[in-house]
């Protein structure tokens, strides 16, 4: 159940500024790969997430609240999984701790319920303690765990590409 004056609903993908601006807001503050955020640049962060699987414009859907986007949950079918993924979750500052994450995740689960994919899957930072949670609650359950690396070209002295964990 939302809170008066919240509604959730798809993304129009002609607001390509209006989706970046929202998700560069859900970055800040965030525990989710914190050190990754502060690498992307504004331009990158919503072509990446489009990257990701195979886009599908109903399963992109915005929180907002009193008509302003507050939070984002960016599902994409995987084919070659027979699943759904959860690209990503984030919610403004003002929107966290109010429970809104948890009413977005139940939205998203009952429009996968109506697919023909047999599964949901994510990938969470295991130090992102209440995405854990949240994630929990709605019965995922871990399968494996990996480490996260990324490239910084030119982040050494000598010209050489560094290796870097993401913190």
């Amino acid at each position: 159940m939302l809170p008066d004056g919240m509604q959730i609903g798809t993304w129009d993908p002609r607001d390509r500024e209006g989706m970046t601006q929202l998700l560069r807001r859900t970055y800040e503050g965030t525990l989710d790969c914190p050190g990754l955020s502060e690498l992307r640049r504004d331009e990158d962060i919503l072509d990446g997430h489009l990257g990701a699987g195979t886009f599908d414009p109903p399963l992109w859907f915005l929180l907002r609240e009193h008509g302003r986007p507050i939070g984002a949950l960016l599902l994409s079918p995987s084919p070659p999984t027979d699943s759904v993924e959860v690209i990503y979750l984030g919610l403004a500052p003002e929107a966290r701790g109010r429970g809104v994450g948890a009413a977005l995740m139940a939205h998203g689960i009952r429009a996968v319920a109506q697919r023909p994919e047999r599964t949901l899957a994510l990938a969470v930072d295991v130090r992102n303690v209440p995405a854990m949670r949240l994630y929990r609650r709605f019965g995922f359950t871990p399968v494996r765990r990996r480490e996260a690396w990324i490239a910084v070209p030119g982040s050494v002295r000598s010209g050489e590409t560094a290796m870097l964990p993401v913190k």
